[in-house]
């Protein structure tokens, strides 16, 4: 899920002077549909605006018209898209969008340092960061290479 903003002013934007409601209405549908669908860069693909709208307004085309009217979406027929040319006005900025997975990855590599996993760790972070022991003793069958410890003579199977 991500926050969409809409400014104090957009109620007043110069464009609805002459806009019918419905397509007031469909305009908030479509920048839902693409933060919805990560569209980012606001090129929604026209089967996807129009199932965005299809519940919402009677005629999701004629609304994608009026809206292309008043330059606030872009038809591209050639490549069966709708653009919003405003859509960054809406949209969490990258670092915004992004932060949730480095929040995630930073929480995981958090949780398993403080149980001792530090395979996850960062250099410069960690003093353990480089330590083999965790890693090669973790293993089951490390030693039984015949390097370590010399196992008991009946420990293989002598008879």
């Amino acid at each position: 899920m991500s926050w969409l903003r809409f400014d104090d002013d957009f109620t007043e934007w110069q464009e609805w002077d002459r806009a019918h409601v419905e397509a007031r209405w469909a305009y908030i549908c479509l920048v839902q549909a693409c933060s919805r669908g990560k569209y980012w860069d606001g090129r929604l693909p026209k089967a996807r605006a129009i199932a965005a709208l299809a519940a919402q307004v009677d005629d999701p085309q004629q609304c994608i018209e009026r809206l292309a009217i008043l330059s606030l979406v872009h038809e591209v027929r050639s490549e069966r898209v709708v653009e919003l040319p405003r859509i960054h006005e809406h949209v969490p900025a990258p670092h915004i969008r992004n932060a949730k997975e480095q929040t995630k990855m930073r929480m995981r590599r958090k949780r398993a340092h403080d149980t001792g996993d530090h395979s996850l760790c960062t250099s410069g972070r960690c003093s353990e960061v480089g330590s083999v022991t965790p890693l090669v003793t973790r293993h089951i069958g490390t030693g039984r290479d015949g390097t370590g410890k010399a196992l008991p003579p009946n420990a293989e199977g002598a008879s």
